[in-house]
């Protein structure tokens, strides 16, 4: 019988601070969960796959030169931060890209247009996409749709990574809400983007919120 054909070997490339992160959990006595690169790696070595995690932390050069020496045949990129700070991730897929490493997931530029939610807003308007009416508000400047009156509206920063600086706060139902929910961007040095949300999902979180705080 023909020997099968060895499988490829494959890196884990995750933030080293996601380790520090659980042990502080569970020195507290928390339930924590196994990291997602423990589960990816017990998965792909039952599957036979020859698998060896690299965790990524400061100092960069130091990083890429591990990188660089790597001689798995994939990297499986789940580092979406360095040092605990997302707006990494898309530099991690950079490096990845300029070494010509074979890797999971997205590259660079999807991960820079993805992590600026007022570009992407810009770029569905722009090819027909649709999605709520929008505008951003900057120190001096306000961009998108100025008759934008209707409530309730969603009020997010414009490029923190994933729900970061959103909340049940987030949804506000009038200006003085509105404008003391952009007070808080300048916090996270970014402008803020402020769209249109779902009117009974807007409602429902408000009451919610109103009800939990009642009851404390």
């Amino acid at each position: 019988m023909p020997q099968d054909e060895p499988k490829p070997s494959v890196t884990i490339l995750y933030d080293a601070q996601e380790d520090s992160n659980r042990e502080e959990e569970l020195a507290e006595g928390k339930k924590v969960p196994k990291l997602v690169k423990q589960q990816i790696e017990t998965v792909l070595t039952k599957r036979g796959y020859a698998v060896k995690c690299l965790a990524a932390e400061a100092p960069v050069k130091k990083l890429v030169r591990q990188i660089e020496d790597d001689t798995s045949d994939l990297i499986f990129n789940i580092c979406e931060s360095l040092g605990g700070a997302p707006d990494e991730e898309r530099r991690i897929a950079a490096v990845l890209e300029l070494l010509e490493k074979r890797f999971t997931g997205s590259g660079s530029l999807a991960l820079t247009l993805a992590g600026d939610k007022s570009l992407a807003k810009k770029l569905f308007e722009f090819h027909g996409v649709k999605s709520p009416d929008f505008v951003i508000i900057a120190p001096g400047r306000v961009e998108g749709e100025p008759s934008l009156k209707s409530f309730p509206l969603i009020v997010k920063p414009t490029a923190m990574d994933a729900s970061i600086g959103i909340d049940a706060k987030s949804v506000v139902n009038n200006i003085e809400e509105m404008m003391a929910r952009v007070g808080i961007c300048p916090s996270f040095r970014r402008s803020c983007l402020a769209s249109l949300a779902p009117k009974r999902s807007g409602t429902t979180i408000s009451k919610r919120r109103a009800n939990s705080s009642r009851r404390m």
